[in-house]
């Protein structure tokens, strides 16, 4: 199996530990398959053929939020074929996947342009601020008395005259639109600088949605969502992972469908998937398996 150069031991040297959404879901999924990858162990390659569409998707939304227009054609095969070049050759599906993701990524992004630009154009003279794509942090304690950076990695962030804060996260296919996602957006950037209230100010109101094409072929919009209590239970669930993060332990949850398409099967002494190899992580924390701890391999 293919695999990546090592990466640094971010179980280890990380703190405070960074906790994204996407943390959480591999949470959900197998602990110990964060605890893998955040120790710096082989992995394999990151399959680019599940995100093509949506990588383009993406490229094109920041191509609209920076123009408020759509690119042409032209700027749409090159996005896609930039994409579609990086794709490994073992990952396509058939002789004619290719093709097929392409009628996907023009489908979309033939309903997703129109509908942003007739969106930003309306609000156009409101904005103070849009970022695509944005990254940014919040440190926050968490129960057991740990500090942890939470992180927001949203799609698309504006800032109205009238003091909003409009939250957008676009989803492709059959992406699961979890409220939990965006409460964990809004539990960050509501209290962010750059987005927040700064003292003295009266607080900003965040609106968040998520967007994406129907069966139907159009665009729809969720209600937005600005729960306080979709905002405490996330920034409870990412102060519940960052203490697990520090401490441990880290419980597998093999399952021969989930081990299959894990970028550290190969290192998992728990994997269910073909062609496994084992190797002790290498940390200091103790990893419950299901089959025993795995040994520290770096020292105490």
């Amino acid at each position: 199996m293919a695999v990546t150069p090592p990466l640094a031991n971010r179980l280890r040297d990380e703190r405070p530990v960074h906790v994204a959404y996407s943390t959480h879901r591999r949470f959900e999924e197998c602990p110990f398959q964060e605890a893998l990858l955040r120790s710096g162990i082989d992995r394999s390659p990151k399959p680019r053929r599940n995100f093509l569409v949506g990588n383009v998707v993406h490229g094109l939304m920041e191509y609209v939020a920076r123009y408020y227009q759509l690119p042409s054609t032209e700027w749409l095969v090159d996005a896609f074929n930039a994409e579609a070049d990086r794709v490994r050759p073992n990952e396509w599906r058939s002789p004619t996947d290719r093709r097929e993701l392409w009628s996907r990524t023009a489908a979309q992004a033939s309903a997703f342009g129109p509908w942003l630009v007739k969106l930003l154009r309306s609000v156009q003279r409101d904005i103070v601020a849009m970022v695509a794509e944005p990254y940014y942090w919040w440190k926050f304690p968490t129960p057991a008395g740990n500090t942890f950076h939470m992180e927001s990695r949203p799609d698309l962030v504006i800032t109205t005259t009238d003091d909003r804060i409009l939250i957008f996260d676009w989803k492709t296919g059959n992406s699961k639109r979890d409220p939990l996602q965006l409460g964990w957006y809004e539990a960050v950037t509501s209290v962010h600088p750059e987005y927040g209230s700064p003292p003295n100010v009266r607080r900003r109101r965040v609106e968040s949605r998520f967007v994406w094409v129907g069966t139907d072929g159009k665009v729809h919009a969720s209600s937005p969502r600005a729960t306080r209590g979709q905002r405490k239970l996330a920034l409870a669930r990412a102060a519940e992972v960052a203490d697990l993060l520090y401490s441990g332990p880290f419980a597998a949850n093999p399952e021969r469908w989930r081990c299959t398409d894990c970028r550290v099967s190969a290192s998992c002494t728990a994997s269910r998937a073909s062609g496994d190899q084992v190797h002790a992580l290498p940390t200091r924390n103790p990893v419950r398996t299901g089959r025993g701890s795995v040994p520290s391999t770096s020292g105490s």
